[in-house]
């Protein structure tokens, strides 16, 4: 068993209950890495129906990737979700292993609990799309029939609403992670995030996720300014008079 002593020099197992991610190819073969985990108390393997052994996937179960190169695309789109959705999976080396089961260093690796971190990188600079743009060769959008979050507009809310209703979005002040689709991101949001902040809207959709039932952040982002610039384009281009109305009353009452 690969185990090691604490100052009391009682046996601990440095991976005891961890479940473990194996990526790559390592300096030993892939079962003696895993015989020597399973030593050290890891989960490196699933028991399937017919007692087969199968090693663990990536999930959001996963406490530790141990990585005997670079991980492929694949698994850094992967972990890069995971991350997304709130579960943070750490990633070490063949060598950071032994050291760990050799008892030179001492690292832990809890079971991941959901934490969604929601930052100006989050919604603009990763492999996960997080902006729902518009088409502007078109005339609708996803947004129609769907579920969009808004808060603390600064015009008139009214005139917006209305002008969101013609495209057939469903707007709600409340966020409900099971229904909520969209949530309606304001400039001055953006300008608060590229500063490290987080204003209302952010700490809403964090708070409510990260105490939801739901594991995966399936919602998007539309940009406010965009969104009016493409109502405003669509509303012109087919005539709906009554859409370009309520839509420069809105802008209007902006800046009032």
């Amino acid at each position: 068993m690969n185990v090691s002593n604490d100052l009391f020099g009682n046996i601990s197992y440095p991976f005891e209950g961890v479940r473990v991610y194996l990526s790559g190819k390592f300096t030993q073969p892939k079962e003696l890495i895993s015989d020597r985990l399973y030593d050290s108390g890891a989960i490196v393997k699933s028991v399937g129906p017919v007692s087969s052994t199968n090693y663990l996937g990536l999930s959001k179960d996963t406490c530790v990737v141990i990585a005997g190169g670079e991980l492929s695309e694949q698994e850094l789109l992967k972990l890069d979700t995971l991350r997304h959705d709130g579960f943070y999976i750490p990633v070490i080396s063949e060598n950071e292993m032994n050291e760990i089961i050799n008892g030179n260093i001492k690292r832990e690796f809890p079971a991941p609990i959901k934490n969604v971190d929601i930052t100006y990188d989050f919604i603009f600079n990763s492999r996960t799309p997080m902006i729902q743009h518009f088409n502007f060769y078109g005339y609708t959008h996803s947004l129609g029939q769907k579920e969009l979050f808004v808060h603390d507009l600064k015009g008139n809310k009214d005139c917006l609403l209305q002008s969101l209703g013609n495209i057939g979005a469903y707007s709600n002040f409340e966020f409900d992670p099971k229904s909520i689709d969209y949530c309606w991101l304001k400039n001055e949001t953006i300008n608060k995030l590229k500063k490290g902040e987080k204003d209302e809207f952010i700490q809403i959709i964090t708070e409510k996720y990260n105490s939801s039932a739901a594991n995966k952040f399936t919602y998007k982002f539309i940009i406010e300014s965009e969104a009016v610039f493409w109502m405003l384009f669509r509303a012109k281009e087919i005539g709906d008079n009554v859409s370009l109305y309520y839509l420069n009353k809105y802008l209007q009452s902006i800046y009032e």
